[in-house]
C-alpha cells in the first residue's frame, strides 16, 4: 500500500509489512547514550597489549551501557559503500546477505525501488561533513560521539542522531522530514532470526525522555549509507545531513513478534532551515516533488481526548487516536497517566497499515530563533590558546577537513593528515617543548587527588604480596613487590617480581640526565602513531588511545605496529634508553633473587629465572592529557619473561589486578573481569619497572593511567625470534634486533649513572647522532649517508614548526627555551660549507634543497643555494 505523498524518489516510502523484521542486527537508534562523564578519547579493549592501549574508556564517553549497538553489521559489508567505489558485482549477487530485510521489503511494496543503492538517483549536492569510519566521525563532531548508538545525548539533552541500516513500519526519510523509531527494546526472533519487538517501550525509557523533554530543540541527523530510505545514492557511509528540530515525539503500535500489537516511541523531526534544498533531494527534482514546503502551506488538526483531556494531533489517515500513554508532556512538566483510550480509532484498524497524514507529514514548523544551535555543522579547526602546550586532550580530537569535509581523526603524532585519499589536507598545532615545571605540577596535582579517601588512585597492596625496599644515598631507590600464585593448600608461592626503580634527583637534573632525555625525545622525529585496535581497516574500527611506535626486533603486541624501525636506524634517544632499561632488567633480576633468598620466599618452580636474556625490541607509547590503557597483559607467546619500561613526562597510577576465574587476592568476584586490585602505585618521570617471570602475565593484568598532559612510557622486551611462525618477520628480528656496534660496546651502570665502556669501564660519551656530528664539527654535510641527511632534514624541520609556537611562548613565565644556539645555526653551517656540498651526491643535494626551500625562506644563505 503506498503513500500517496508526492515525491519523485520512490525511496520515499513511509510503510513496511509486517512481516519483514525490519531491524538490523541492533538498533541504531536503540537508546539514548549521555555523555555526562564524557571520558574523551580514551578507550579499552579486552585484548592484551603491552603497556599499550585500552579500549574501553572510549566508549564509556558517548553511551550508557543498556543502549543497543548502532548499525552493528558485517564490516566486509559496509566496506562496499564508499564515495568512490559502487557495490561490486559479487557484493549485488549477495545482497540478501548484507541489505536488511526493511530494503526488501520496501522493493516488494513498492515496484519502483527496483535495485540497491547504486541504483537510486543523484544528490542535488554533497554533505559539508562526512566520514567513512564511525569513530572519525566522532573524534570530529562535537555533536555526535556515540560510537555505538544511534543517539548522543550529554546531560539528558539530545545532540544528534544517526538513522543507517535498519527502518521500522512507517519510518521516513524525506528531504525535510525525517520520522524514526527512538529507544530500544528490539529483540530477535528465534523461528524468523529477525528483529522485532516482543513488549510495550516502557514510560520513561531515556531515549524517549530524551526527545520528549526537549521537543522543538535543535539536533543534528546524520545519515548511514544502508539505510533503506535514503532517497539518494549515499556518496558516503556517515553523511550529516543538516539541524533538524524535534516537532512530535508520540507512542503508537505496530505487530509484536508474538502476534500482538506493542507500543514504540516515534519522534518526527524537520529540517530547520526550510529556504535552502537539501542536499540528499533527488537531482532534478523541485518542490512538491521534492518534498519541499513552507510555514503555514499545511496544519496537522489536534483533537483533544474526551478521556483523559489531552490533546493529540491526527496523524494517521485512518483517523484520529488519543496518543497518550504516559509520555513525558513538556507542557505539563510531568508524566501523565496513560489514557484508558489509547490508540483507540473509531474502528478497528490493522496497525501495521496505519498510514500518515499528509497534512502531519507536509506541516512545517517555524523555528525558534532565540534558540542559539548548540554546534556549528563544520566545527572549527583546533589552535592553541594562552598557555596550551599542544598535547592537551583536545588537540587529539578529530577535525573537519576544510577542503573535502572528511571527518579525520589524529592518527599521526605530529598532526591531522586528512582521512579522504583523494584530498592532501594536511594541519598542525606546534607541540611546544614540555616544560619539567608542568611536571612537577602534575606530580602535586595527583597527590592532591590521591589524599581523597575514596580515591581510586591510592596506594595499594594486597596482604598476601611481600615488598621489599632498598634506599642508599646517593643510588636509585629500588621497590619489589612479589606476586603471590593461585593458592594452592596452606603454603603461599610466588610467580613473579614487579620491580621498580626511581633515580636520584642528581640523575634527572645532571647534563645528560632523564629531563634531557625526555627533552631529545621531544624533539625526535619517531613516527608515533595510532593503530587499528578493533575492526582494524573496516567502518567501525577504534584506533589505539595512544601514539605507538617500535625500534628493534617487529612486536605485535594486540594490535598490529606497521612503523618497525630497526635498531640501526633508531634516533640517539632510543637506544640511550635501551641501555637504561637493560641495567634496569639486570639490576631487577639480581634484586629480585637476592631478596628470594633473604626473605626465605617459596617461589613455584622455573616461575622466576635467575638469567637475564638481552633486550632486543623496545615499543614507545605517546599520551596526550588524559589517556590511559585498559587490562592487558604481556604475556605474548614471542616474548621472554622480563619486561623492562621507563617512563617520561607526566606520572602514571599502574594497577594490577588477578584475571577471571584465578584464585588469587579478593575472591568475592572471581568470576568478574575488572575485579579488586591487588596492587597499585605511581609511575614517575624518569621512573623504570620491571616485570619479571612470564606466569606473571598469564595469572594478572595491569594498567597504567596517565596523571597529566605529555607522557612517554618506552618499553623493552626479548622477543625470541625463533618462536615467530613467519619466515620474513623471523629473518627480520634477528637484523631489526641487532645493537649497532658503537652502541654495543657501551653499558650503563644505574647506580653510579653513568655510561661505561663494557671493556675498560671507562666513562665514555654516547655516540652521537647525524645533528650533533655536524653541531661539533665532526662531521660535514659531504661526510653523511643519506639516513643521516635525513635525520637533518627531519630536525630542521621540527625546528621550523617550533619556532612560530616558541616565540607565541617566550612571553609565558614557564616558557623554558632548551635550544641554546640559534634557530638556523646549524643549517647555515651546512650550506656554508659549499665545498663539501659540491661533493654531494645529487640525490643528496636534492634532499637539502627540498627541506631547506621549507624550512626557511628567510635565511639569505638558503635562498642563495636555491638560485644556484
Amino acid at each position: 500500500m503506498a503513500h500517496s505523498f508526492p515525491l519523485s524518489s520512490p525511496f520515499s516510502s513511509q510503510q513496511f509489512v509486517a512481516e519483514t523484521g525490519n531491524d538490523a542486527e541492533t538498533g541504531h537508534v536503540a537508546g539514548a547514550h549521555d555523555a555526562g562523564a564524557h571520558v574523551a578519547e580514551t578507550h579499552v579493549a579486552e585484548t592484551h597489549v603491552a603497556e599499550t592501549y585500552d579500549v574501553g574508556a572510549h566508549v564509556a564517553e558517548t553511551h550508557d551501557a543498556g543502549a543497543h549497538v548502532a548499525g552493528a553489521h558485517d564490516a566486509e559489508a559496509r566496506d562496499a559503500i564508499t564515495k568512490s567505489v559502487p557495490i561490486s558485482k559479487r557484493k549485488r549477487e549477495e545482497e540478501d546477505e548484507y541489505v536488511p530485510d526493511g530494503f526488501r521489503a520496501t522493493k516488494r511494496n513498492h515496484p519502483g525501488l527496483s535495485g540497491p543503492v547504486d541504483s537510486r538517483p543523484e544528490p542535488c549536492g554533497e554533505p559539508l561533513v562526512w566520514a567513512e569510519k564511525r569513530q572519525a566521525l566522532c573524534d570530529a563532531l562535537g555533536y555526535f560521539k556515540s560510537h555505538q548508538g544511534g543517539i548522543y545525548t550529554k546531560e539528558k539533552k539530545p545532540y544528534g542522531m544517526f538513522v543507517d541500516k535498519e527502518a521500522e513500519i512507517r519510518d521516513c526519510f524525506f528531504s525535510q522530514v525525517i520520522i524514526a523509531t527512538v529507544g530500544g527494546g528490539r529483540v530477535r526472533d528465534s523461528k524468523t532470526n529477525k528483529m522485532g519487538r516482543r513488549v510495550d517501550q516502557a514510560p520513561g525509557s531515556y531515549a524517549p525522555d530524551a526527545m520528549a523533554t526537549h521537543r522543538n530543540r535543535a539536533i543534528v541527523m546524520i545519515g548511514g549509507a544502508l539505510h533503506p530510505l535514503f532517497p539518494v545514492k549515499p556518496p558516503h557511509y556517515y553523511n550529516v545531513l543538516a539541524h533538524f528540530q524535534i516537532t512530535d515525539v508520540w507512542y503508537d503500535k505496530v505487530m509484536g513478534i508474538n502476534g500482538e500489537p506493542v507500543s514504540r516511541v516515534v519522534a518526527r523531526f524537520e529540517k530547520i532551515d526550510l529556504n535552502n534544498r537539501s542536499w540528499w533531494t533527488p537531482a532534478g527534482s523541485s518542490g512538491p516533488d521534492a518534498g519541499e514546503f513552507s510555514v503555514g502551506e499545511y496544519a496537522c488538526e489536534s483533537k483533544t481526548c474526551p478521556t483523559c483531556h489531552r490533546p493529540s494531533k491526527e496523524i494517521y489517515k485512518q483517523g484520529w487516536a488519543c496518543l497518550n500513554n504516559g509520555l513525558w508532556d513538556d507542557v505539563e512538566k510531568d508524566y501523565p497517566n496513560p489514557c484508558p483510550k489509547f490508540f483507540e480509532f473509531s474502528s478497528p484498524q490493522n496497525v501495521n497499515e496505519l498510514e500518515y497524514n499528509d497534512s502531519f507529514l507536509r506541516e512545517r514548523t517555524r523555528y525558534d530563533d532565540s534558540k542559539p544551535l548548540d554546534h556549528d555543522i563544520v566545527p572549527r579547526l583546533p589552535s592553541n590558546h594562552d598557555n596550551d602546550l599542544g598535547c592537551e586532550s583536545a588537540f587529539k580530537r578529530g577535525i573537519v577537513c576544510p577542503q573535502c569535509g572528511c571527518c579525520s581523526r589524529r592518527i599521526r603524532w605530529e598532526g591531522w593528515f586528512c582521512e579522504n585519499p583523494g584530498c592532501d589536507f594536511e594541519y598542525t598545532v606546534p607541540m611546544r617543548q614540555i616544560p619539567i615545571g608542568s611536571i612537577a605540577n602534575d606530580d602535586m596535582l595527583l597527590v592532591k587527588q590521591r589524599k581523597n579517601s575514596a580515591s581510586a588512585l591510592k596506594d595499594v597492596k594486597h596482604e598476601s604480596i611481600r615488598v621489599f625496599e632498598s634506599q642508599e644515598e646517593g643510588k636509585p631507590a629500588i621497590t619489589t613487590w612479589f606476586l603471590p600464585d593461585e593458592k594452592q593448600g596452606a603454603e603461599q608461592s610466588f610467580i613473579g617480581s614487579v620491580t621498580r626503580i626511581q633515580a636520584t634527583p642528581e640523575a634527572h637534573d645532571r647534563n645528560g640526565g632523564y629531563h634531557d632525555l625526555y627533552r631529545a625525545l621531544q624533539g625526535q622525529d619517531i613516527r608515533l602513531a595510532r593503530s587499528g585496535a578493533k575492526s582494524a581497516g573496516g567502518k567501525n574500527e577504534e584506533l589505539t588511545n595512544h601514539f605507538i611506535t617500535n625500534f628493534g626486533a617487529p612486536y605485535k603486541y594486540g594490535v598490529v605496529v606497521d612503523n618497525t624501525v630497526g635498531f640501526q636506524d633508531a634516533p640517539k634517544p632510543v637506544m640511550e634508553t635501551l641501555l637504561r632499561l637493560t641495567w634496569a632488567g639486570k639490576a631487577a633480576v639480581d634484586t629480585t633473587h637476592n631478596w628470594i633468598e633473604d626473605g626465605n620466599l617459596t617461589v613455584k618452580e622455573d616461575a622466576i629465572p635467575r638469567d637475564f636474556e638481552a633486550y632486543n625490541e623496545q615499543l614507545i607509547l605517546g599520551y596526550f592529557q588524559d589517556s590511559k590503557i585498559g587490562a592487558h597483559d604481556d604475556g605474548e607467546e614471542t616474548l621472554g619473561p622480563n619486561v623492562a619500561s621507563l617512563s617520561l613526562g607526566s606520572p602514571s597510577v599502574m594497577t594490577f589486578r588477578p584475571k577471571k576465574n584465578k584464585r588469587i587476592g579478593d575472591t568475592s568476584k572471581i568470576s568478574e573481569k575488572n575485579r579488586a586490585p591487588m596492587l597499585r602505585f605511581v609511575l614517575k618521570h624518569g621512573d623504570m619497572l620491571v616485570m619479571h617471570g612470564a606466569i606473571i602475565q598469564k595469572l594478572y593484568n595491569h594498567q597504567v593511567e596517565s596523571k597529566g598532559k605529555h607522557r612517554f612510557a618506552l618499553t623493552c622486551r626479548h622477543v625470541i625470534p625463533e618462536t615467530i611462525p613467519n619466515a620474513e618477520q623471523r629473518a627480520l628480528a634477528f637484523v631489526n634486533g641487532r645493537i649497532p656496534d658503537e652502541w654495543a660496546k657501551i653499558q650503563y651502570d644505574g647506580e653510579q649513572d653513568q655510561f661505561e665502556s663494557r671493556i675498560t669501564g671507562e666513562v665514555v660519551a654516547l655516540p652521537p647522532d647525524a645533528v650533533e656530528s655536524i653541531k661539533d664539527g665532526t662531521k660535514k654535510p659531504g661526510d653523511l649517508s643519506l639516513k643521516d641527511l635525513l635525520v637533518v632534514e627531519k630536525w630542521a624541520n621540527k625546528l621550523f614548526r617550533e619556532c612560530v609556537a616558541a616565540q607565541l611562548a617566550q612571553s609565558n613565565p614557564h616558557y623554558e627555551d632548551t635550544a641554546s644556539e640559534p634557530r638556523f645555526e646549524l643549517i647555515s653551517r651546512i650550506i656554508e660549507d659549499r665545498e663539501s656540498l659540491a661533493q654531494l651526491p645529487p640525490q643528496d643535494l636534492s634532499h637539502i634543497k627540498e627541506w631547506a626551500g621549507v624550512v626557511c625562506c628567510e635565511c639569505s644563505v638558503l635562498q642563495q643555494l636555491l638560485t644556484t
